[in-house]
């Protein structure tokens, strides 16, 4: 049971109880299982002043169900092998407000932009799976990859509508290679279903075409997928290591910048996403020295 409380906040103390258990079916398989309550309240840093904001917010509620298995594939398989399934179902309450923008993200000042809207859900609902292998990291050859498929909305107005971060697939991975305890060789990769986007709605009327919103995030941007490397040299006491981001420079939308519009024969009128990569392969180095 965990209690909490922030001087500045206006809810006072949380109480928080958590309850976890776990079956050792067999010597290598075990079923786990949890239920809790979790209060996230509002941090320091947190007041959205650039919105208007002034007052700080009653802490979020959450309440989480997972259960999952685990089985260890020792002394089957070389390198030993693990293998593990999850499933969560999460319902949120007490959600704040908060403020976001429809088309870019990628914003030094997001809330000087037309596209900045005020979400207030009544709740919200997290729920998914995940499978996740792994091999033993502390062999010269090892790496994992996990797959999930979920789903997180919010509750605005009756109506449930997928949040800005909503992927319903997602796979990654990560192989690891250490050569002669000085050389380390990663190479890892993701991808997952594109994330909701807000259309917008044109027609025609006498000379003029009109526009607005369609519904909030009911359209998704194309499907995101990145591959990245790593190479570290260990010398002494420093680390040296270069990484690429995003190897294979695929062009991830990370914004919609404006909309072009199709008229058709009947007159119906198509606005299309004109879309936009800014980040493409982006390489690194670094130095690290311990003492």
């Amino acid at each position: 049971l965990r209690a909490a409380s922030e001087t500045y906040t206006p809810d006072g103390i949380h109480l928080s109880p958590r309850l976890n258990a776990a079956w050792a079916m067999t010597p290598r398989t075990s079923i786990r299982a949890a239920w809790g309550v979790f209060h996230q309240p509002q941090a320091l840093h947190e007041l959205q002043v650039e919105d208007g904001v002034t007052e700080y917010q009653p802490a979020q509620r959450s309440q989480h169900r997972v259960l999952g298995i685990e089985h260890h594939f020792a002394n089957r398989v070389h390198p030993a092998v693990d293998i593990r399934l999850e499933l969560y179902d999460k319902s949120l309450s007490h959600l704040r407000p908060r403020y976001e923008n429809l088309f870019d993200h990628l914003l030094l000042f997001p809330e000087l932009r037309a596209d900045r809207v005020r979400i207030a859900p009544e709740s919200g609902h997290a729920r998914g799976a995940e499978l996740l292998v792994r091999s033993d990291s502390a062999a010269p050859l090892s790496g994992w990859m996990s797959y999930s498929l979920a789903r997180v909305t919010d509750t605005v107005g009756g109506a449930e509508v997928p949040r800005s971060w909503d992927q319903r697939h997602a796979v990654t991975f990560s192989v690891n290679y250490q050569y002669a305890h000085h050389w380390n060789f990663n190479f890892a990769g993701t991808w997952h279903s594109g994330w909701p986007t807000t259309p917008v709605l044109a027609h025609i009327e006498g000379t003029q075409l009109l526009t607005q919103l369609g519904p909030r995030n009911s359209d998704r941007l194309p499907d995101y997928e990145r591959l990245d490397l790593r190479v570290s040299r260990a010398v002494g006491s420093f680390s040296f290591f270069v990484e690429l981001f995003n190897l294979l420079a695929h062009e991830n939308v990370t914004r919609v910048n404006t909309f072009e519009f199709q008229q058709a024969a009947n007159g119906d009128v198509t606005a299309i996403p004109v879309m936009e990569s800014v980040v493409g392969i982006l390489p690194s180095f670094g130095v690290t020295w311990r003492f």
